[in-house]
């Protein structure tokens, strides 16, 4: 009888330690897969706080850039350029596929956008530029008016006007529109976009090529702005806004 109950006891404990095992086989994988996504997500946080600690540093430090630059320098009609460096970052709006916009504001007290590109977008920085180097482009209130452009350290820095409802894409997000806002907001776009079309007064046609509701901003009379000329293509060239914006830095 007790040998009996000694060969029950030794049989549930193989057992037990069968079914421990196994179970510890399943949970290992899954806890490893926990503990990497933890990894990554921590690595990411930290990424990113050294990242807008860095943006804020270079906000306050003195501007790192010579008159040569910029591209706007070698190019000879720039409406409105003025320089960036009294410019401090208040607030990250937003991130996309070349760069942040950034919420910043002069000592006047007046509130403007800054685009930063990161050294590897240099490309589309110098291509928003050569896009407002051309005639007569803010002459249209659809077009997001510029003001200025700036090499900071790594980063590279468009200042344009503010707009508080920000992108379209953003607003319809959040918020229901009226018919009569829609039509406003479709009507300001298509005249936008007709402007751009259009080669009179010296300007020639351009296509934006990029058009969608992230790139276009809203004013507080819900009329439509649109922006991000990164790849912007001026028709009738025989090079697009890219090779054109090839300058030796």
């Amino acid at each position: 009888m007790s040998t009996a109950l000694i060969q029950m006891s030794s049989s549930n404990k193989e057992t037990m330690s069968f079914v421990t095992k196994t179970v510890l086989c399943s949970l290992l994988p899954l806890i490893l897969i926990a503990l990497f996504v933890i990894s990554v997500f921590w690595l990411y946080r930290q990424h990113q706080r050294h990242y807008l600690q860095r943006q804020q540093l270079c906000a306050n430090d003195e501007p790192m850039i010579s008159p040569s630059s910029s591209l706007l320098n070698h190019l000879p009609h720039i409406p409105g350029f003025s320089p960036c460096s009294d410019i401090t970052l208040v607030e990250l709006k937003s991130r996309g596929r070349f760069g942040c916009v950034w919420k910043a504001e002069r000592p006047t007290g007046d509130v403007v956008a800054v685009k930063v590109f990161p050294e590897h977008d240099r490309q589309s920085w110098l291509c928003e530029q050569s896009f407002y180097a051309l005639r007569c482009t803010t002459d249209c209130a659809n077009i997001l008016q510029f003001i200025g452009a700036e090499l900071r350290g790594a980063d590279l820095w468009l200042v344009t006007e503010y707009h508080d409802f920000g992108s379209l894409y953003d607003s319809l997000k959040c918020h229901t529109i009226s018919w009569s806002e829609l039509s406003s907001i479709a009507l300001s776009m298509m005249h936008g976009l007709a402007f751009l079309h259009s080669d009179s007064n010296g300007k020639p046609a351009v296509a934006h090529r990029d058009i969608k509701s992230r790139n276009v901003l809203l004013r507080q009379d819900m009329t439509a702005c649109i922006a991000d000329f990164g790849l912007a293509l001026v028709l009738g060239d025989e090079q697009r806004c890219d090779a054109f914006a090839q300058v030796s830095l």
